[in-house]
């Protein structure tokens, strides 16, 4: 086996991910990097990408190592969507895909040579560019600013208690050691939120998180499980959030006196409750002012003890 060029498993997760699934199968395809097989896992999509993706699977198998396509007879959720596509992964690497998002050519490849370098980077994080439609219009860069960058400099404890404040992890740039995924299955609980709850879990086992600056991925602004054009907030992400924090990201707070982060995570939930009862979660050009005037000040003067 060639050391130098590690069987890599790109895996795409979809749920009703029609109109842009072939987009993000097509990006898989022009990567510079060959020795890649593919996986597709779906949580019973409604509308027809399952066939999308095995027509496309078809017409363009014989570019990849191998390809799988994984589906189930119930939707499941997001962590165990993830927990499906990781399990049918064969490749010593894992490069993780939402549906909707699209890979730059040179990821894989710039992610493979980052690791063969720094043995001791087994969770690898990049930049990436943001779009909207399929026109990929409005694209900008999201790349980490200097002070986010000092993150990457900190061991894993260190990496773990900021992590406590919030998840500043892009999932669409990560590139991760098989092994690693393999061991530690996401956590089924909480069905709408699958990489903060991960990273978390893993920064406590001692693993530390890498980064190099340049973009790797595309990320496609739309409505998603988090917001939407209509509301503020989605409420039922939000509950599973809450419930996030109290089960996991309390315990820890107390347990690592984390008042910065305990601090962060109640203004947080402040911010929330108040959209809910006051504004009514509604988006709209009277709202959203109140809504940033109000984020600022409990953001810049509100403060709480642990």
């Amino acid at each position: 086996m060639d050391t130098s060029k590690p069987l890599v498993s790109v895996f795409i997760v979809t749920y009703n991910s029609s109109d842009y699934i072939i987009e993000a199968l097509e990006s898989v395809r022009n990567q510079t990097y060959q020795n890649i097989e593919l996986v597709v896992s779906d949580d019973c999509s409604s509308d027809d990408t399952i066939t999308k993706v095995r027509e496309w699977i078809d017409q363009n198998k014989d570019r990849f190592i191998r390809t799988e396509v994984v589906e189930t007879p119930v939707n499941t959720g997001i962590p165990a969507n993830y927990n499906r596509a990781v399990r049918a992964c064969k490749g010593e690497w894992l490069k993780m895909m939402d549906g909707d998002d699209l890979i730059l050519p040179n990821c894989i490849e710039d992610n493979v040579k980052y690791v063969l370098k720094n043995p001791n980077a087994h969770i690898v994080f990049s930049n990436m560019y943001l779009f909207k439609g399929k026109n990929r219009d409005k694209v900008e860069g999201k790349n980490f600013n200097s002070r986010r960058r000092l993150f990457f400099e900190k061991d894993a404890k260190s990496q773990m208690i900021c992590l406590l404040k919030g998840n500043i992890l892009p999932s669409q740039t990560c590139f991760i050691l098989a092994s690693i995924l393999k061991d530690n299955c996401y956590d089924e609980r909480y069905r709408l939120l699958e990489d903060y709850p991960m990273w978390l879990k893993l920064s406590q086992m001692g693993e530390r998180f890498f980064y190099f600056d340049d973009c790797t991925a595309m990320y496609r602004i739309s409505d998603s499980v988090s917001s939407s054009k209509k509301n503020l907030y989605s409420v039922s992400y939000m509950d599973v959030c809450k419930q996030h924090y109290i089960d996991i990201v309390l315990p820890l707070i107390k347990q690592n006196n984390a008042s910065e982060a305990y601090n962060q995570n109640q203004r947080k939930y402040m911010m929330y409750n108040v959209c809910l009862s006051v504004l009514k979660n509604r988006r709209n050009f009277l709202t959203i002012p109140f809504y940033w005037l109000f984020r600022v000040f409990i953001f810049k003067f509100c403060y709480f003890r642990l």
